[in-house]
């Protein structure tokens, strides 16, 4: 493939490379690393070229200008990246033995794009055209479907990014609700997947200021409110008839809702080797980490990188008796645990929306577990790590129900 490359990067100077099929052989039996370095210093696109994280069975998740996800829910925080789907589950190209249960609904595929769009990512969605182009009547459909909907709430996706908060775990009835902004128009948006059935939907996170106005996109109607800051932002529906203003998931935008402080996420950590969790935020740390082989495993929170009223410090400690990373808001530790470093600061009250930070401990594993997520909090017990203290409270991270954040569970 490499001739064909050099040539159409030469002749038609393409803005972006996806490359595929890597997986077999590392980069250097593809001669990857030869082509990128041409490909970025000399060719004729050196200034403008973005290519994909697939040069080489070790490079996925670990190079390229933005890495790519397939059919997998992963997620990156401080990572350009891209959800990879085909139309068709099982194949991306044309498969002519595909049954109708293979493609995706269209509510599937308007809850991948919220999803991808709230967590920062871009969404590639493949079709299978046939030999001569055509396309299925059943992909023309979904993408006609997917363009409906955004017809309504495109505004909720274009020339957005992602909310300090992506999202938060509604109630049963409503599930995950998801949060993109729009700087430019002052506005949230919540993108609700489920609507209950008594038309009120409970925003534990953002709170509002005396101009807030809150609308449903498709109507703008403004909508009526309440807010407790022990329980959020209650808003009461219209009545929605079938397919009004939309299908598959509706958004809510939220004008002049009060900012919330910079957060950043803290990661856990994991090394089978020594059997360690290792919790952190701080950028250094994370490189000090990923050097000793530790591999990130999901998001236990996101908390405030500088000190706000009702914070203290979460720090880093290191037993080398031990070989355990720890992390707590104790300004004295354990006798035989060495400071590392600060990681941010966690909120000494729980407010609306908020998660609790338990630090676990198993005596034998000689391991402490820094929890915020229902699935590490699970893990802990499961492995017999008992509560050592409660350390604070964060904002919630990404929900986990079908993702792994960072790739690398272990």
């Amino acid at each position: 493939m490499l001739p064909q490359l050099y040539d159409v990067v030469t002749n038609y100077q393409p803005d972006l490379i996806f490359s595929d099929g890597e997986w077999e052989k590392p980069s250097s039996f593809w001669n990857s690393t030869d082509f990128l370095a041409w490909l970025y210093n000399d060719s004729p696109v050196k200034d403008t070229i973005v290519v994909n994280d697939r040069w080489g069975s070790e490079t996925r998740s670990q190079d390229g200008g933005y890495w790519t996800a397939e059919y997998s829910g992963s997620v990156w925080w401080r990572h350009k990246w891209e959800e990879n789907s085909g139309i068709d589950v099982h194949s991306y190209g044309l498969n002519r033995n595909s049954q109708v249960g293979n493609y995706s609904t269209p509510e599937g595929l308007v809850h991948l794009l919220i999803r991808t769009v709230a967590y920062g990512g871009n969404l590639l969605l493949d079709i299978g055209p046939s030999h001569d182009g055509t396309i299925l009547p059943v992909m023309q459909e979904r993408l006609l479907q997917v363009g409906q909907w955004l017809k309504v709430n495109g505004e909720a996706i274009y020339n957005t990014q992602p909310w300090m908060v992506r999202s938060e775990r509604g109630s049963k009835e409503t599930g995950t609700i998801f949060y993109t902004e729009n700087k430019s128009l002052n506005a949230v948006y919540a993108h609700i997947t489920n609507i209950p059935s008594d038309y009120k939907i409970v925003l534990q996170v953002p709170a509002p200021s005396s101009s807030t106005v809150i609308t449903l996109l498709g109507d703008n109607t403004p909508l009526k409110y309440t807010y407790n800051p022990s329980v959020g932002i209650t808003i009461t529906l219209p009545g929605l008839s079938p397919g009004y203003p939309c299908n598959y998931a509706w958004v809510l935008k939220l004008t002049s809702v009060i900012t919330i402080p910079q957060l950043e996420p803290i990661q856990n950590f994991w090394n089978q080797k020594v059997t360690d969790n290792a919790l952190c935020q701080n950028e250094t740390t994370i490189e000090k980490l990923e050097m000793q082989q530790y591999s990130a495993v999901r998001i236990e929170g996101l908390i405030s990188k500088s000190q706000l009223p009702g914070t203290v410090p979460l720090s880093l400690y290191y037993s080398s008796t031990n070989q355990d990373y720890a992390s707590t808001t104790a300004s004295t530790f354990n006798a035989t645990y060495d400071y590392i470093g600060l990681q941010g600061y966690v909120y000494t009250s729980q407010a609306v929306g908020m998660v609790p930070i338990d630090l676990y401990w198993s005596a034998q594993r000689k391991d402490y577990y820094l929890v915020g997520s229902p699935e590490s909090l699970a893990d802990a017990k499961q492995n017999g790590y008992v509560l050592a203290g409660r350390q604070g409270y964060a904002y919630p991270g990404p929900d986990y129900a079908n993702t792994c954040v960072e790739v690398y569970c272990p």
